[in-house]
């Protein structure tokens, strides 16, 4: 008997070892199996990457021969400088896929025999042509992307292309260069009218030669880049403002330049709350700001100007736009039962505006006082200049109703009363008001409640 149940156990043993190796195999198949696959998948797209570049290669040596083909004249692009009739943007699609082909050309002033900058000053800056051919597919980044360049230089004697010399840079607001920024430079008052794309270098510079000649600011210049804001000149009248940045003139045989700031785009997230932090959804406002547009001569003009109101979770996000400060502005109420105390955070000179960053993203509250609540809003200014005191001691106190709160006004010399729910006011009740501020003479006051109710109080100098 007992010999019949150790064969029965091993037997069972044997069962759980079978499959305990059988789990082990599973495992040990799906480790090498997934890792096959991900293997494969890799030689796969390393594959394709391959076979792109050498039909992108071809491609752009294929456009560098027909350039090398043409007279010194006709190696100009469409809508250019110099301006000829090759496509700068073609599209190309072999073997299901899709090749954007970009050709560019342009003057370059060799410093061999001086530059129109330096010295000597060379007086014919269009030694000769740079002609760079970009070929992107897929994504279009810096790894599925090839190009070529050459340069292409006239028969005989150099001569005179004419017109100016354009020199654009493109500087952030720390006076920093920004490279490979995009421009687009139109003017379709010269013949033949230019169109022409092409980006900066990496001092974020560029220079053009053989400019045409435009004495009347018709040249519109264009920047923009990924993940930067897009800027632009206007026109010196019919922009309806006086602008900044205004469109520019060629003149003749010099070096006319300009230079436009372009800054990291920002997000602004603000959220409609109470004096205690309590949420208030769908809140209406006014929000201007960004970049300005003006040259500050008259009425400020800024990128972004919206009526907004916040959603049902008292949010409203502003995503992707110029930095710069933004002003929240709300005419009379939100609605029937809230008033407009201020932004926190906002800038020292002004509790209606946020200051936002390139490159930041910035949470601000809009602060609203609830119209229907018994409260207290004392706002306390010198009363010679009418400045508002930040850190005076304002007390409200009633000892009939045992209520005494201190609270210290905020930069924009204000307090708001109560301090929290748990001590409220009474309406009706009066409320004496103690208000002091070193240097000034205190001053004692009273104030009656009756639902949102506002106190000035001014002090004189001691």
């Amino acid at each position: 008997m007992k010999q019949k149940n150790k064969i029965k156990q091993n037997k069972k043993n044997r069962r759980g070892v079978a499959l305990i190796e059988a789990l082990v195999l599973l495992f040990v198949f799906s480790v090498t199996t997934l890792a096959f696959y991900g293997v494969f998948s890799l030689g796969i797209k390393y594959i394709n990457q391959s076979r792109n570049r050498t039909i992108a290669m071809s491609l752009a040596n294929e456009r560098m021969e027909m350039l090398r083909n043409l007279d010194y004249d006709d190696v100009a692009i469409q809508g250019g400088i110099p301006n000829g009739s090759i496509n700068p943007n073609e599209t190309v699609n072999i073997g299901g896929h899709t090749f954007h082909i970009t050709t560019d050309i342009k003057y370059y002033d060799d410093p061999t025999d001086g530059t129109i900058t330096g010295s000597p000053v060379d007086t014919v800056p269009n030694d000769y042509k740079i002609a760079n051919i970009t070929v992107a597919w897929g994504s279009q980044s810096n790894k599925e992307k090839v190009s070529l360049s050459s340069r292409f230089v006239p028969p005989g004697v150099e001569s005179s292309a004419g017109g100016g010399a354009l020199q654009i840079n493109a500087i952030d607001f720390s006076g920093n260069p920004v490279a490979g920024v995009n421009v687009h430079l139109v003017n379709d008052t010269v013949s033949p009218a230019v169109n022409y794309n092409t980006t900066t270098d990496n001092n974020g510079s560029l220079l053009l030669q053989g400019v045409p000649t435009d004495l009347d600011k018709d040249y519109k210049i264009t920047l923009s880049k990924n993940n930067y804001e897009t800027v632009q000149t206007y026109p010196p009248t019919g922009a309806g403002f006086a602008p900044k940045d205004v469109n520019m003139s060629i003149l003749p045989g010099v070096l006319n330049s300009e230079t436009l700031e372009i800054n990291l785009l920002s997000n602004l997230k603000l959220t409609s709350v109470d004096p205690f932090g309590n949420k208030i959804p769908n809140a209406s406002f006014s929000l201007v700001g960004g970049r300005r547009l003006d040259d500050g001569s008259g009425t400020a003009v800024y990128s972004y100007n919206g009526n907004e109101t916040t959603d049902s979770d008292a949010e409203f996000s502003l995503e992707k736009e110029s930095p710069g400060q933004y002003e929240v502005t709300i005419s009379g109420d939100t609605d029937t039962n809230y008033v407009f105390w201020k932004l926190n955070p906002a800038i020292d000179e002004s509790n209606q505006k946020v200051n936002v960053s390139p490159g930041t993203t910035v949470n601000a509250d809009i602060i609203l006082m609830d119209k229907t609540l018994d409260s207290v809003f004392v706002t306390v200014a010198d009363s010679a200049s009418g400045d508002f005191i930040e850190g005076a001691t304002v007390n409200l106190k009633n000892e009939t109703l045992g209520y005494d709160v201190t609270l210290t006004t905020d930069k924009y010399g204000s307090v708001y009363f109560p301090q929290d729910m748990s001590a409220p006011l009474q309406n009706g009740g009066v409320y004496d008001v103690k208000v002091s501020a070193d240097g000034y003479n205190t001053v004692n006051d009273t104030v009656t409640v009756s639902a949102f109710t506002k106190k000035e109080i001014s002090l004189t100098s001691s």
